[in-house]
Order: structure tokens, then C-alpha cells, then sequence
């Protein structure tokens, strides 16, 4: 068994986070946020991309996000996911060992009435709480 920070099986009483650009979530409009927030990007390529806050704090999740934006994050607990058929993985990556995958929401399938359904239900249901604004402070580069 690897001993790797963010290489534990992800357990269903911890909390992950989805940072959301302030174009998916304006809580003038609503304390919802939008189901867009939640549809893989081109660089959700093996699955929707989340933040286990056992490795990570939701301001420092925000701050991957680009240099002059403000984001808020969203919190989102393993056990509801699992409850509704979501499968979560653990998949550490270099900066974020608490990085983790929705495998069942990836580019290729991001506009499928399934994954449609998932967003719809993550933001709608089971984003029990956001959190923000924080500021971005990844400097853009090319």
C-alpha cells in the first residue's frame, strides 16, 4: 500500500471541493449553483476534477484558479455523491495530493443526458455549502 499523501481510498464522511468561476455561482441571483459549474472541462479528461478538504483548504483551492478572478468553492460531501451512484477516486497530482476524480464525468461525455443529470443533481442537491470568494493567484502563462 502506498504510503503517498492523497493515496488513501477516499472515504464517505470527508468533504470535496469544485472551485467555481463567479459566472457559475452569483449569490445576488441564487444560492444555487450553476449546473455549468460542474460540467468537465477540457482538462477533465479521466473525470470531473475535485479537492478533498482533508489536503487542501477551499481558499487554497481557489487560488489555482487565475491571477485578477475571484472564485467561490463549492463543498460537496462523498457520501451524498455515492448515495446517487457517483463514484469518486483518489488521483493525487503534483501541487494537490488531495486531487480527486468523478470518472463518470469526463470531456468526452460532457454533454450526454447522463452526465447532464449529474451536474444538475451535484448543484442542485448535494453542494451542501459555498464558500468564497476567494482570489485566484495562478499567473496565465503563453
Amino acid at each position: 500500500m502506498s504510503t503517498e499523501p492523497g493515496s488513501d481510498p477516499i472515504r464517505d464522511d470527508e468533504i470535496l471541493f469544485r472551485r467555481l468561476a463567479r459566472v457559475y455561482y452569483d449569490p445576488e441571483k441564487s444560492d444555487k449553483p450553476s449546473p455549468v459549474g460542474f460540467r468537465p472541462t477540457d482538462e477533465d479528461l479521466t473525470g470531473l476534477s475535485l479537492s478533498r478538504q482533508k489536503y487542501i483548504s477551499a481558499k487554497d483551492v481557489a487560488e489555482y484558479g487565475s491571477l485578477g478572478k475571484n472564485y467561490y468553492v463549492a463543498a460537496i460531501k462523498v457520501s451524498e455523491l455515492r448515495n446517487y451512484g457517483i463514484d469518486v477516486i483518489q488521483k493525487p497530482i503534483a501541487g494537490n495530493p488531495g486531487h480527486a476524480e468523478v470518472p463518470g464525468l469526463r470531456l468526452e461525455n460532457r454533454s450526454t443526458n447522463d452526465a447532464k443529470e449529474w451536474q444538475n443533481m451535484i448543484a442542485e442537491n448535494l453542494c451542501f455549502d459555498i464558500l468564497g470568494p476567494y482570489p485566484g493567484k495562478r499567473v496565465e502563462t503563453g
